[in-house]
């Protein structure tokens, strides 16, 4: 049965609490990116590293939350409320992201190092552990316990089209509530990808919409926000491999599927590859071109750049140059994303908007009364 609706007065609506900050960026030029009860979509290309960007996430929520924090950075410049983060997988195995999580616990308690742009020395940048969580990471994830990050493993769509009723809309499976319940209530649920959580047609505009209506109105009831992973169009993927992609943002293009995947979300952050430096022309030494090479294929690799094409509360075009982290010694393991040094050092306290938070700038108070934390750092 469909909700039923209620009219609010502008007086109504203006007493109403505001849903509770869950994602925002950093720095002077940052802003809100998403509420509880409300969907974020993160674009990119398969093996992009997406993943490790809300595997990051929900560590560093929980980290946060033990340490006695309200948010915290992430090392790609977004931040995160402290709490649970679950994430409701359909690609990964359990054992794979608890490996994937162990190795950026060790690096954000122990240090790493940061693939720096070239022509730098790609592993001579490192990174120390912020001080204020440090300790909740050494603890270790067994210690952890059931309280913590949880991962969902899922076959079955949360959604699908009712068997029997060609060109019915798709509809709630049991997989659905059972995500819901598991995720309980505050903090954030991840599902990756979007696409098979949706299962049914991606480019169904008015299916996918729905959905993600469905989905937005089910979180608030739980104080939930929802971060969407997507993959990339053929086009994008194919202009990647091809060295092609400049790095611009495409909007509702870089999604693969309807654009309501675009529309629909409050906010929409693309990964993408770093754009590579035009090949050298005229008269060029093998030595150059050899030099130019490796710069390239460094950066279709160790290199990604994070952009914020769509957000409804907070500026378009946010950006963070990001290098692969790794924990330290050698052979390093891959630890997720790291942003380059000076775009990420600002303070990290929200910009306030005079939609939701008041106007003026970032960290001053707001119209219902609530401070904009300032959020520590999971490395420098």
């Amino acid at each position: 049965m469909p909700a039923p609706l209620r009219a609010y007065s502008l007086a109504e609506a203006f007493a109403e609490r505001p849903p509770e900050r869950r994602l925002w960026t950093a720095g002077a030029d940052g802003g809100e990116l998403a509420g509880s009860g409300e969907v974020v979509v993160l674009a990119g290309s398969g093996s992009g590293g997406k993943s490790s960007i809300a595997l990051e996430a929900a560590l560093a929520a929980w980290a946060a939350h033990e340490a006695g924090r309200p948010a915290v950075e992430l090392g790609c410049g977004l931040v995160v409320a402290a709490g649970r983060v679950t994430i409701a997988t359909w690609e990964d195995a359990p054992a794979r992201l608890g490996r994937r999580a162990d190795a950026m616990r060790h690096a954000l308690a122990d240090g790493f190092t940061i693939a720096a742009p070239p022509p730098a020395d790609p592993w001579t940048r490192t990174g120390e552990p912020d001080k204020a969580i440090r300790d909740v990471y050494l603890r270790g994830l067994r210690e952890w316990g059931a309280d913590g990050p949880r991962l969902i493993p899922c076959v079955e769509p949360l959604s699908a089209p009712p068997p029997g009723e060609p060109g019915a809309p798709p509809r709630p499976t049991a997989a659905y509530g059972a995500v819901l319940d598991a995720a309980g209530r505050g903090g954030m649920l991840i599902l990756d990808p979007g696409s098979a959580a949706y299962g049914a047609n991606p480019n169904d505009a008015a299916g996918v919409r729905g959905f993600l209506a469905r989905l937005a109105s089910d979180a608030a009831e739980r104080d939930l926000a929802v971060l969407v992973l997507a993959h990339g169009t053929k086009a994008g993927r194919r202009a990647a491999a091809a060295g092609a992609d400049d790095g611009a943002s495409r909007g509702a293009e870089a999604i693969a599927g309807s654009a309501q995947w675009h529309d629909a979300a409050r906010a929409v952050i693309e990964l993408a590859p770093e754009p590579v430096e035009p090949r050298p022309t005229g008269k060029t030494t093998p030595e150059a071109l050899s030099e130019w090479a490796a710069h390239d294929e460094m950066r279709r690799r160790d290199r990604r750049v994070l952009r914020v094409v769509k957000s409804n509360y907070g500026p378009i075009g946010w950006t963070r140059r990001l290098g692969l982290r790794r924990t330290r010694g050698e052979p390093g393991e891959f630890a997720g994303w790291h942003a380059d040094g000076d775009t990420a050092t600002e303070a990290s306290a929200p910009v306030a908007h005079a939609d939701r938070w008041g106007g003026g700038g970032g960290g001053g108070a707001v119209l219902d009364g609530r401070p904009a934390p300032p959020a520590p750092r999971c490395g420098q």
